[in-house]
């Protein structure tokens, strides 16, 4: 589904990834890990488009897309969220969902303006189609809500639900979970599983590594822009080097 091959990026004279190579299957979910700065939401900016990559090359299906710009990838089955969460605050939830189907909107904005038959009937199916979203997301109830009145940890749901309007074949969620209670946390691996189990692949940044070592097939390591270690869960756990850089003993002990 997605393979990277020696991609590298420079800020100037500031290495933030150096020669990432690795891959991810179709159905899979992979998490991307790493200390603050190793270059983790750097490099979903370059799978997409919202950085080009000073040398390397990015496929999706096996077709080159390095430096495509990021509105052509959405309507390829890419969709994302980001590390800092980006939201119309004024919209309501339900509206800011909505939003996800732009790419898929199939009437002209002609039609739109003069709201003919068929641009009422599609609308009102994104409609419907993003209450249920809410739904699965488990934020039905605050459908009416204006978004920039949500806790944090909600409009992070908000931004998944938006991204999964656009019908995406891989997702990148950048900590997604960050904001997230205890309680909240076991709903959302509930739903990433869900989301998994509807076909779709997930390339995950998160720093929870409870969420990391539950929802994970493999786990890809960056430290300082590059790649560590690359491996399953049990076998990231045990990795000395992943230990000293990241995890820290105090983890493995609690995990055993």
């Amino acid at each position: 589904m997605l393979n990277l091959n020696e991609v590298g990026k420079q800020f100037g004279g500031l290495v933030a990834l150096n020669n990432v190579t690795f891959s991810v299957d179709q159905g899979e979910i992979v998490s991307l890990i790493g200390p603050n700065g190793a270059g983790k939401s750097t490099l979903l900016n370059v799978i997409t488009g919202f950085i080009k990559p000073t040398y390397g090359t990015v496929q999706y299906k096996e077709k080159d897309i390095t430096g495509s710009e990021p509105h052509r990838l959405s309507k390829t089955g890419i969709g994302r969220t980001f590390q800092i969460a980006k939201i119309f605050k004024q919209m309501s939830v339900l509206e800011n969902v909505m939003v996800g189907y732009f790419p898929r909107f199939k009437s002209d904005i002609f039609q739109g303006i003069l709201q003919t038959k068929h641009a009422r009937k599609e609308l009102n199916h994104i409609r419907e189609t993003s209450y249920e979203l809410l739904k699965f997301v488990g934020l039905e109830k605050e459908a009416d809500v204006i978004s920039g009145n949500l806790p944090y940890g909600k409009i992070r749901l908000v931004e998944v639900a938006r991204a999964l309007a656009g019908n995406p074949e891989l997702l990148l969620l950048d900590e997604p979970a960050c904001g997230l209670n205890s309680s909240e946390v076991l709903q959302f691996i509930e739903i990433l599983r869900k989301i998994q189990a509807d076909g779709k692949t997930i390339l995950l940044v998160e720093h929870d590594m409870r969420l990391v070592m539950s929802v994970s097939q493999r786990l890809v390591v960056l430290k300082n822009g590059e790649l560590l270690a690359v491996g399953l869960p049990k076998e990231i756990k045990e990795n000395e080097e992943v230990i000293s850089a990241y995890l820290g003993k105090g983890f493995v002990h609690a995990a055993n």
